[in-house]
This record gives C-alpha cells, sequence and structure tokens, in this order.
C-alpha cells in the first residue's frame, strides 16, 4: 500500500540519517536493500558504506542494477556524500509508489546501455504521482546543495503518513 511504502522508506531514511551523523554514506540504498517489516523497512546491505574521511577510496559499485538509484554525480566520480543517499532515497521513493524507474525501462541485459541511457536520459518522475510526494522526490534528485538531510525526507514521510 503507499501508506506502507511511505512508512518504509520513512524508517530508511531515518537509518540513512543516523549512517550520516556517525560520518558513513551508504552508497547503495536502492529498493533490493530495503527490508520490509511489520513496522516498516530496514537499510540493509552496508557493503559499499564510505566512511567520510579524508583520503578514503571509492572501493566499487554494486551490481548494475543499483545505478538507476545512484546520484549521478556519484557515477561521475565526485565524492560520496549524504546528498548522494538522499538522492538514491528519493529514486527509491518513486519506484516504491510508482513501480518505475526514473529513467525508464533500462535495458540491464547490457551493462554499457544501462550506463549510456542512465548519462543520456534525464531522470523523470512520474507524471501521474501525488504533488506531495512529487514535489519530495523532485527536492531529493534536484540540485545537492538544496536537498533535504535523510532525517529530513523522513520527517517529511511521516507526516504523509499520519
Amino acid at each position: 500500500s503507499r501508506e506502507r511504502a511511505l512508512r518504509s522508506i520513512a524508517c530508511v531514511a531515518t537509518a540513512a540519517q543516523a549512517l550520516h551523523e556517525e560520518g558513513i554514506v551508504h552508497r547503495d540504498i536502492r529498493p533490493g536493500n530495503v527490508l520490509l517489516t511489520d513496522a516498516g523497512g530496514k537499510l540493509s546491505d552496508l557493503g559499499l558504506s564510505q566512511v567520510l574521511t579524508p583520503g578514503a577510496t571509492v572501493t566499487g559499485m554494486g551490481d548494475i542494477g543499483s545505478v538507476e538509484f545512484t546520484d549521478p554525480a556519484l557515477l561521475q566520480g565526485e565524492t560520496p556524500t549524504p546528498a548522494g543517499d538522499v538522492w538514491s532515497l528519493g529514486a527509491t521513493l518513486h519506484w516504491a509508489v510508482t513501480g518505475a524507474g526514473l529513467y525508464g525501462e533500462l535495458p540491464v541485459h547490457d551493462p554499457l546501455l544501462t550506463l549510456r541511457k542512465v548519462y543520456s536520459t534525464p531522470p523523470s518522475v512520474h507524471a501521474d504521482l501525488a504533488p506531495e510526494l512529487s514535489e519530495l522526490v523532485h527536492a531529493c534528485i534536484g540540485d545537492a546543495a538544496k536537498r533535504p538531510t535523510a532525517g529530513g525526507l523522513a520527517d517529511r514521510l511521516y507526516a504523509l503518513v499520519l
């Protein structure tokens, strides 16, 4: 249900905020790493997490299916930040409530074509998305300096559920 999807993403955003407060970015927030529970959701798979320490390096990417949930700035080599996790939360929220990705159908059978489509296609929010959710997804995938924190996203989602 819409309520369960919003509650689950809110729980995951709260978990991401806790990581951010400890100086860690998850780097792989996507539907496959959201575990549904009776109370909402849990964020799993910290395998690509990175501690935000000067001199730390990026050690890898998730599978090619993760690309559509990854901040394009990170794909272009920029340093991972909490704002990148918020982009991923927005993409995951969009998928959870529409069943569609921000880039439409991707040719996941061919990693090169998948990357090419993500690089060449601007993310598009589903036209039928409720205005309050559309605004929230746009805030998450917009200008990194203006994105909400993960905690702020969680608060806004919880307000929509209540």
